[in-house]
């Protein structure tokens, strides 16, 4: 959000504008901090649900293609409802938009947790649902994120989004392991029904969330339609945001797909069960907050293309190494390492790509991003079917020396140039 000149801040906003900048400075701001503790919770409950469903089909199935076609279908409605969700931030309040969502979200873990308990829950309906929270997800993301825009001042969104980030990783920390611990102790049903009763304690956190509103919203207004084709366009006239898109979409399909092959992993390779499994997306989770921290605290410094690239190659090693670990201590290890340097490149990533959108894009913008994750379930798909033929070692061998090399690829061919928002708007606009 820009201020005339000479004009004194008002609002919402008007006093956290004057205050001293910091890495951490949106933690000061109250309603930062309450939809960050919302996002810990919502977080939480979707990690615990994500866990046992996957477990689910793998107690139900021992098949890892049928494993990552469940996690395929939690990523897949991205690709499909991504822009959707993107225009909506843009036209309506984003605040009301994520506790709707969130509220149909909890209803579904409520039902598929009812289905469970009465042990009458089947495979399909398992996929079933994982398509509903992914849906969720989809109309949901893009009006979280935007609403960041919202809650602190333009000098402090760099440090809000990098922190958003944290909170959500912290969110994968206690989920696995309330998950695993629930599973182990006392079964799925109750794994499950406690994600659905975590989920509804993060409704009132957001219900309180107030921020400023956009001054130019008033610019999504019109076919939703027309309003989807502006924000690609906006994408496809600035260079730099192609390439940021090129290469996050490539690590996203190779080397972010590794998850979808840890339960045949764990159980399979390392001969371990639920627990291990926990205690491997724990570590890993571990790694999924110190990235973020470390990206905020330091390396904002440095130039984003040259954070990308080595945090790039660094996630592509670690996971080819991860796929020769014979010992679950190295093997867990690693998973650490990948998840640290996968995270400092995708939130150095989308950074860059939503402060280079002004307001009035920045939803539409957004959810072009967001929809590209939905490309994801390519490559879950692959590694499931790879791993189920080869096994999930040479599966996860191959596709981080795949990934590796388009990433080189992109980052030798293209250099591209920083187009200023306004020079891009303007394209749009023509």
């Amino acid at each position: 959000m820009s201020l005339a000149v000479g004009v004194r801040p008002t609002g919402r906003l008007g006093a956290a504008r004057r205050r001293r900048g910091g890495p951490f400075a949106p933690f000061a701001n109250r309603q930062y901090r309450l939809f960050s503790i919302a996002t810990l919770i919502s977080g939480t409950a979707l990690s615990v649900q994500s866990l046992t469903r996957v477990w689910l089909v793998q107690e139900q199935t021992h098949s890892p293609f049928l494993v990552a076609v469940a996690a395929a279908l939690t990523a897949l409605p991205m690709l499909l409802f991504g822009f959707l969700g993107g225009a909506l931030s843009d036209r309506f309040d984003r605040r009301l938009i994520t506790i709707a969502v969130e509220s149909a979200s909890f209803a579904g873990a409520a039902v598929l947790a009812f289905l469970v308990a009465t042990g009458s829950v089947t495979t399909w309906q398992i996929m079933a649902f994982s398509f509903v929270h992914g849906t969720a997800a989809a109309l949901s993301s893009p009006s979280k994120q935007t609403l960041l825009a919202d809650l602190v001042p333009s000098r402090q969104q760099r440090g809000a989004i990098g922190l958003n980030m944290v909170v959500g990783n912290l969110a994968g920390i206690a989920g696995p392991a309330v998950g695993a611990f629930l599973i182990t102790r006392f079964g799925t049903s109750e794994s499950m029904i406690a994600g659905a009763a975590i989920a509804i304690v993060a409704l009132p956190f957001y219900a309180l969330v107030r921020g400023d509103a956009p001054r130019r919203r008033g610019r999504a207004t019109g076919r939703v339609l027309k309003n989807l084709v502006k924000g690609v366009k906006f994408v496809v006239a600035d260079p730099a945001l192609r390439w940021l898109l090129l290469v996050g979409v490539t690590l996203l399909i190779t080397l972010s797909s590794r998850g979808a092959v840890y339960p045949s992993l764990v159980q399979d390779v390392l001969k371990g069960g639920a627990g291990a499994l926990g205690i491997l997306e724990l570590v890993g989770g571990l790694g999924a907050v110190a990235g973020p921290m470390l990206a905020v605290a330091v390396f904002n410094r440095f130039p984003d293309r040259m954070v990308e690239v080595i945090s790039g190659f660094s996630f592509a090693a670690s996971v080819a190494a991860l796929a020769f670990s014979p010992w679950f201590p190295l093997t867990a290890l690693l998973a650490g390492l990948s998840t640290f340097a996968g995270t400092i490149f995708f939130v150095t990533n989308m950074t860059a790509f939503q402060l280079s959108a002004p307001e009035e894009f920045r939803g539409r913008v957004v959810s072009v991003r967001f929809v590209s994750w939905g490309l994801q379930p390519v490559g879950t798909l692959t590694l499931g079917a790879l791993a189920e033929s080869a096994g999930p070692q040479f599966a996860l061998l191959t596709f981080a020396a795949g990934g590796a090399l388009i990433f080189g690829a992109l980052v030798l061919l293209f250099r591209p140039s920083r187009v200023r928002a306004a020079t891009a708007a303007t394209a749009v606009s023509r």
